[in-house]
């Protein structure tokens, strides 16, 4: 595709029952997770050493039922997260991106922390 990049990613998962004991419940508790998934969608232009992208990621998590000393249904945990990246590699070994993430501009989350995010990161590789 030249100058233009494209990727994506799908997963599903089931978490496993767990007991907890503490006084602050009152005793034992089970928290009994469900079905969960997420997805990636993205793609960028590459200009020499200069690449600019952007993404969608989709995150749901069935309730988290609690049954033993407390008991509750849970809720859902969803939302939709919309980044855009710059990045520019300085050769091989080191490189700079800059990146946004937002929770608040797409979907109906629920139960999310509705997080805004700018990061400024450098990483470098050492050849062994």
């Amino acid at each position: 595709m030249g100058t233009w990049d494209l990727n994506s990613s799908v997963e599903l998962h089931k978490s496993f029952a767990r007991d907890f004991t503490s006084e602050s419940s009152g005793g034992t508790i089970t928290a009994n997770p469900d079905l969960g998934h997420s997805w990636t969608v993205g793609g960028g232009w590459n200009k020499g050493d200069f690449r600019v992208g952007t993404s969608f990621t989709g995150m749901y998590e069935d309730a988290v039922a609690i049954s033993g000393a407390q008991t509750s249904s849970g809720a859902v945990q969803k939302n939709v997260t919309w980044s855009a990246m710059v990045n520019y590699m300085m050769g091989l070994e080191n490189a700079w991106t800059f990146s946004y993430a937002d929770q608040t501009l797409f979907g109906t989350p629920e139960n999310s922390s509705l997080s805004k995010t700018v990061t400024l990161s450098f990483q470098t590789r050492w050849q062994r």
